[in-house]
């Protein structure tokens, strides 16, 4: 049987990806870019401004990393990036409770991620790839809990797929049911993470 292969492209860090620089009024939503709304790899969302903003409470509405609704409130900060706690894959609005005054804001991503791919627990040939030109430091974990059963799943990373910071191929045998990667921190580029499948016959 052919291999399947899927490959999932990370986004590189972008301060405007989900909105570009504008400034508030009063308090009121930020205007979003069609970007947001599209469904990407879990990420967190940034707000950056050059100015201060740090009395202004930003709520993020958005969907998390299975595609649930999730809401976050950020502070905004004095002339740097802030990023959310959380990881979404589509922002539906974020909203301020107070104008910015002279301050401009802009919403972005900034290539934290983390994001499960359940697989065949009875294929004996799942391979797992990264691959691209990139700076950043990831941990493939791994687990054989029945997530899709609702099972709470227990993710073990192996000791040399821990905080890897270049490409890597790797084999594993039957019994997993789903792997999760996660980009702790990033610098520039976007790895490419890739999962192929060879199912017994």
């Amino acid at each position: 049987m052919r291999p399947k292969q899927i490959n999932f492209d990370t986004l590189a860090n972008d301060t405007d990806y989900l909105a570009s620089s504008q400034q508030l009024a009063a308090a009121g939503y930020l205007a979003l870019l069609p970007a947001a709304a599209g469904k990407f790899i879990p990420q967190k969302v940034t707000l950056t401004s050059a100015g201060n903003i740090a009395t202004v409470v930003f709520t993020i509405v958005g969907l998390g990393q299975n595609g649930e609704p999730q809401t976050e409130d950020i502070t905004g900060i004095n002339g740097n990036t802030v990023a959310s706690t959380l990881y979404y894959t589509a922002i539906t609005s974020i909203y301020g409770d107070a104008g910015t005054g002279a301050s401009s804001v802009e919403a972005g991503i900034n290539g934290i991620a983390s994001f499960i791919y359940p697989v065949d627990p009875y294929c004996h040939g799942n391979r797992i790839m990264v691959s691209g030109t990139f700076v950043a430091t990831y941990t493939v974990f791994w687990s054989n809990q029945k997530i899709l059963a609702g099972e709470t799943p227990v993710w073990v990373a192996e000791a040399d797929q821990t905080d890897k910071t270049g490409v890597t191929g790797l084999h594993y045998d039957g019994g997993i049911t789903a792997f999760k990667y996660e980009i702790t921190a990033y610098t520039s580029g976007a790895p490419v993470f890739s999962h192929s499948d060879q199912k017994s016959v």
